[in-house]
């Protein structure tokens, strides 16, 4: 991916394992449009405006690009710390793909916001579910609901080992294997 064609990014929440090329993106690409959540962090979004990209602060659901919408912001108290996190939702006609940055609000509570906002069924749901911390009970339980509520899945990030298996063991055909650098056409 040639990355000074990106003209726009959105920002899932403010953890450094979301943000860390960030700088080095703005550095070299100026003028991007970052869509951040509003409850971000004022010297994140400081900093963000330093680097002269133009910053986009979501609060409720927001069109991106055709067909390419913010959920609108979610905010938590997770482990005593206050997250806003955003997902990202892309139009595919009659359903969704839903990509997940950590998921720290609940995929389930994710997919059901998902599905109230734009009316329609979720297609794919990709990204971090923040299960892998999570007893074996609870995350069977999580992939049981996700069975019923989307057709394909691609678990990454903090979803952990076991969440991973139990996907892929539930999910069978429908389980995208998902690394850094893997494309995924739909």
């Amino acid at each position: 991916m040639d990355l000074m064609k990106i003209t726009k990014v959105v920002i899932s929440h403010q953890h450094w394992d979301h943000i860390q090329g960030l700088n080095g993106l703005l550095e070299m690409n100026k003028g991007i449009t970052v869509y951040v959540c509003a409850h971000s962090n004022k010297n994140f979004k400081d900093r963000i405006l330093k680097q002269k990209a133009k910053l986009v602060e979501v609060k409720e659901k927001i069109n991106i690009k055709e067909g390419v919408y913010s959920s609108g912001e979610c905010l938590i108290s997770y482990k005593g710390e206050k997250i806003a996190e955003q997902s990202l939702i892309i139009e595919r006609g009659k359903d969704l793909v839903l990509l997940c940055g950590c998921a720290h609000f609940g995929v389930l509570n994710i997919i059901e916001k998902v599905r109230r906002s734009f009316n329609k069924d979720i297609y794919c749901l990709i990204g971090g579910f923040h299960l892998m911390d999570k007893e074996k009970r609870f995350i069977e339980f999580v992939v049981r609901e996700c069975r019923k509520a989307v057709k394909k899945i691609a678990p990454s990030h903090c979803t952990g080992f076991l969440g991973v298996s139990l996907f892929r063991e539930v999910f069978k055909e429908d389980f995208l294997e998902i690394k850094v650098g893997k494309e995924i056409g739909f």
